[in-house]
């Protein structure tokens, strides 16, 4: 019989790991990754706190890797990663082990499709979603949006299904 090889995923959130918006996600790990979630409580008042805290977000996947023994990381959050440009090729650089990061992952996964053209659903303003959409189309692929669908991000919460439906 052969033996099951797991696998020890770092996930790094630019937020507390505490939010239930996490435990949606936990339904889609397979059963041989465990999935370490990590919060880096970088998000203050605003979505623009994020800006400059590559340093700091490399820093510390660099250290959680080593701490945890993770095999793989994942820093999730496209402001995350457009407020911080290059990031993903530090993270790279810097990590012994295979590093993704939300963007990449959206790219990679309109590709496996073969498609170029999206439709990137937000609730973030709309010169993030400016930022996002100019970070796709540098990886080739054409993103549309709406217009700005909330005052705040954390909006998304108070949103049901039908208003999903109707933005999209």
């Amino acid at each position: 019989m052969a033996e099951t090889i797991r696998r020890k995923i770092g996930f790094l959130s630019p937020v507390s790991t505490s939010s239930t918006h996490f435990d949606h996600f936990k339904a889609f790990i397979p059963g041989k990754v465990d999935v370490e979630f990590q919060g880096l409580e970088l998000l203050r008042a605003s979505l623009y706190d994020l800006k400059g805290k590559d340093e700091h977000i490399v820093k510390s996947a660099m250290e959680f890797t080593a701490k945890n023994g993770w095999q793989g990381v994942i820093v999730s959050g496209g402001p995350v990663e457009v407020l911080n440009p290059g990031l993903l090729d530090q993270l790279q650089a810097a990590l012994p082990v295979p590093v993704t990061t939300a963007l990449n992952a959206y790219k990679a996964a309109i590709k496996s499709y073969s498609a170029n053209r999206m439709l990137l659903m937000t609730l973030f303003d709309e010169a993030i979603n400016k930022l996002i959409r100019g970070h796709l189309a540098n990886g080739g692929i054409e993103a549309i949006s709406p217009p700005h669908t909330a005052h705040r991000y954390g909006d998304a919460a108070q949103l049901e299904p039908e208003d999903v439906y109707s933005l999209t």
